[in-house]
């Protein structure tokens, strides 16, 4: 599509998708091993940093 005033999807969940997420975490999000490789991450510098905090 030439037009960027134009949505590329219909679906608001995809464009919110599209528009909010930066492009290095829509790679890691494509595999299932990229996800919970992420989600393990955040979750030991939560355990590590936050739960000190508490």
């Amino acid at each position: 599509m030439i037009d960027e005033n134009i949505s590329k999807t219909t679906n608001p969940i995809e464009n919110y998708y599209r528009n909010t997420t930066p492009e290095h975490l829509k790679r890691i999000f494509k595999t299932k091993d990229g996800a919970m490789n992420f989600l393990n991450v955040r979750k030991e510098y939560c355990i590590e940093n936050i739960s000190k905090n508490v």
